[in-house]
């Protein structure tokens, strides 16, 4: 059985999803549906030549490759439809796909989607049982564009992520898209079950940068530290020792070159954690 027989053996097989997101945080919810056997259709603008990560290439990737690595790495597993939403045959065939969806994944710019007729409240007439997931950058009211390192700077994870007394540090992955990813794909889990109690679908909507004041756990700099490290160190300290006591018993019967190299295993992993 090859992987993609064993992904439609999954908890999600026969759920339907349509994702008309781009680049990361939308593209992530969709693949971890489609991971767990959900039919994910991802609907690209043909007119611009698809989703724009396909383009963003390494210098070490090959140019004779469509696609890039950071395209596949978030649209695995999905069936990919290139569509010019001004044609109506073609605009017909997305309206039917969302007429029978479960889920819709969108991260339109303000009024993009109402522009299109795909917007929440206009789909809902369609199917009153879609769930309506969306992704903008500072709220749905907003018309500024969201970039992550912009939005790192402004929700004080870049000063968090500077050592202390230094300049402020770049996470280095768009972490705000992949939190945002993350509370959007629990949001839909959580609609997904009160639609199993009442039959009715629900709009569940994430901005980057309200994510990014939730997830951040604290406003100083910490460099590569944690403010629970301290706490961390002490409970594996005490792991160790437990550890240390109940083999004892055990290595009576061991040679003393045994009993050497499990000491100095030992001490080797207590030396790390103390370091790291």
């Amino acid at each position: 059985m090859d992987i993609f027989q064993r992904m439609q053996n999954q908890i999600f097989k026969g759920l339907k999803v349509v994702e008309l997101s781009s680049v990361l945080a939308g593209p992530a919810v969709g693949m971890f549906f489609a991971e767990l056997g959900a039919e994910v259709i991802k609907v690209e603008n043909k007119t611009t030549g698809g989703d724009t990560t396909r383009h963003w290439k390494m210098p070490s990737e090959d140019p004779a490759n469509p696609d890039s690595a950071y395209f596949y790495s978030v649209n695995w597993g999905k069936q990919h439809a290139f569509l010019d939403l001004t044609q109506v045959a073609e605009r017909a065939q997305l309206m039917q796909w969302l007429q029978e969806a479960d889920v819709v994944i969108s991260n339109f710019k303000k009024g993009g989607a109402a522009k299109l007729g795909l917007d929440c409240v206009s789909l809902a007439q369609w199917n009153p049982r879609l769930i309506y997931a969306s992704i903008s950058a500072y709220g749905e009211d907003d018309l500024r564009p969201g970039f992550d390192v912009a939005i790192q700077a402004e929700t004080g994870w870049m000063f968090m992520n500077g050592e202390a007394g230094g300049p402020p540090v770049k996470m280095p992955v768009a972490l705000m898209d992949l939190l945002a990813a993350h509370q959007l794909k629990e949001g839909i889990l959580v609609a997904l079950l009160q639609r199993e109690r009442t039959g009715k679908g629900s709009e569940v909507t994430v901005s980057l940068f309200d994510t990014g004041v939730a997830s951040s756990p604290t406003k100083r700099p910490t460099g590569s530290t944690s403010p629970t490290c301290h706490s961390e160190l002490a409970v594996a300290t005490r792991i160790l020792r437990l550890m240390a006591k109940c083999l004892r018993p055990k290595m009576i019967n061991c040679s003393s070159s045994r009993r050497a190299r499990s000491s100095s295993s030992a001490r080797f992993v207590f030396y790390w954690m103390l370091r790291n």
